[in-house]
């Protein structure tokens, strides 16, 4: 167990409280209620949608990925295939998760219907019968839990910092946010294990347990490279931690090292498709933005995704295009800038002058959304973890609420913009008509990339709340 400085101890006392019932039964009793509330409303909206058809093209990579890991083992999975790229362009980490549960749909399946290439190529096609519905489920399962865990972690963290009503809130709209049940129990996707890994991390920086801290960053890290967002808070936070504690860099690095051997272990003869996964991310897709609203979006707007054409639609990011420079390097000094302002701001933390909360509260809205806009190569994904972190930085103000509204708002549009949902959706009508825009006259992949880019630009002209 990490030790904490006595600031960060007495700043996240009431919290850790809250969480375990606390000196106060009644208020105890209340979160554990919001808590229990918060878990069935997540899961009570999206069953319904998991034995519904997803995105096709990722569920059916999935299926395939978990099917040969779990007859090869996960390191197959970093095979070279004949064009020379990896079978996988996955980190282990949400390959395990697949491998396992693969192993559960055979559990459950009648003996005769286990996952085969049958499967994978009907997953892909979106038909429905009762394999497929099979596999939808639980392929969505983890996603779908790591959601309802999420929106209960919320009330249970937030309860002593903000107040009960803002806590319910904050972990309600987890759990019923459409970006956040989209994403996961109709798309198909595994951002929401990514969203609870980072905020686990910034929950364990901002308590000054920088091992545990470690530890998580690892395993996100290892889950999806786009963790490395928010890197700078966890430098910050070993920085603070190590000046009251000699140890604690000692104990972050045990951690982080502890967690990465029991990640890589299994792949260990395929380190070198690992690193592909990892260092590759930032030039897998070599394209300014694929269909997410970045900044970069508005270089070159199109009406609707296009996947199928991507050299003739999309404009790439690795060709010059300002003053000699690619767009891919314009995004990657603008991100540092980011970096760069985000370090200044946190000299008086370091110092302990400043509270850390305050900052990392601050810094964790910034991050995740400047890299969203700036970079290129954004997918209209990747913009989910801001949500849920936004959702962590909660605050009972006005305009936390709206500022984290509209965010929601402008994810749930643009998911929506590219993939509306399956045929049989209830809501799928509804998502196509406020993805056909206009907004205020403007094409709506336009208006939703002022948005973030004006959101960017409020966020960081924000000063740190006094107090939470």
């Amino acid at each position: 167990m990490d030790s904490t400085s006595e600031t960060v101890t007495k700043n996240t006392a009431p919290a850790v409280d809250s969480v375990a019932g606390g000196s106060d039964g009644r208020t105890g009793g209340w979160t554990r209620s919001w808590m229990i509330v918060v878990f069935a409303a997540a899961l009570a909206i999206r069953l319904p949608l998991m034995t519904q058809p997803g995105f096709g093209g990722d569920l059916m990579q999935f299926v395939m990925w978990a099917d040969r890991g779990a007859a090869l083992g996960t390191a197959a999975l970093y095979d070279q295939r004949p064009d020379g790229r990896r079978i996988s362009n996955y980190p282990p980490g949400y390959l395990y998760v697949l491998r396992g549960v693969a192993r559960v749909h055979d559990f459950f399946a009648p003996s005769d219907a286990p996952l085969s290439i049958q499967t994978f190529g009907e997953v892909g096609l979106s038909y429905d019968s009762p394999e497929t519905r099979r596999a939808y489920f639980f392929f969505k399962l983890p996603a779908v839990l790591a959601d309802a865990a999420l929106a209960m972690l919320l009330v249970g963290l937030l309860w002593g910092r903000v107040g009960g009503a803002w806590a319910a809130s904050a972990g309600m709209a987890c759990a019923m946010l459409p970006c956040l049940w989209h994403n996961s129990a109709a798309w198909g996707q595994m951002d929401g294990m990514l969203a609870l890994l980072l905020v686990l991390s910034l929950e364990a920086g901002q308590r000054g347990r920088v091992g545990w801290m470690a530890a998580v960053a690892v395993a996100a890290m290892l889950t999806k490279p786009q963790a490395a967002m928010i890197a700078p808070i966890w430098i910050v936070s070993l920085v603070r931690a190590a000046r009251a504690d000699r140890q604690a860099v000692a104990r972050a690095v045990s951690a982080a090292f502890v967690v990465a051997v029991a990640l890589l272990w299994p792949v260990r003869s395929r380190l070198d498709g690992v690193w592909d996964a990892l260092a590759g991310a930032a030039k897998y897709y070599p394209f300014t933005h694929l269909n997410g609203f970045s900044a970069w979006f508005l270089q070159q707007p199109i009406d609707a995704p296009d996947l199928g054409q991507l050299a003739r639609v999309y404009a790439r990011d690795d060709s010059a295009w300002l003053a000699g420079l690619t767009p891919r390097a314009i995004g990657l000094v603008a991100v540092i800038g980011i970096w760069t302002y985000v370090f200044v701001r946190a000299r008086r933390v370091i110092g302990g002058a400043d509270s850390i909360e305050r900052w990392i509260d601050w810094a964790a809205r910034v991050l995740p959304l400047a890299f969203f806009v700036l970079a290129t190569q954004m997918h209209e994904r990747y913009l989910f973890p801001a949500v849920a972190i936004w959702l962590w930085a909660a605050r009972p103000t006005a305009a936390w609420a709206a500022s984290t509204g509209l965010l929601a708002l402008s994810v749930t549009v643009n998911q929506c913009w590219v993939w509306p949902g399956s045929a049989e959706g209830w809501y799928t009508e509804w998502a196509r008509r406020a993805a056909s825009g206009p907004w205020l006259g403007l094409r709506t992949g336009v208006f939703f990339s002022l948005v973030n880019a004006g959101l960017l630009a409020w966020t960081l002209a924000r000063r740190p709340v006094q107090g939470r």
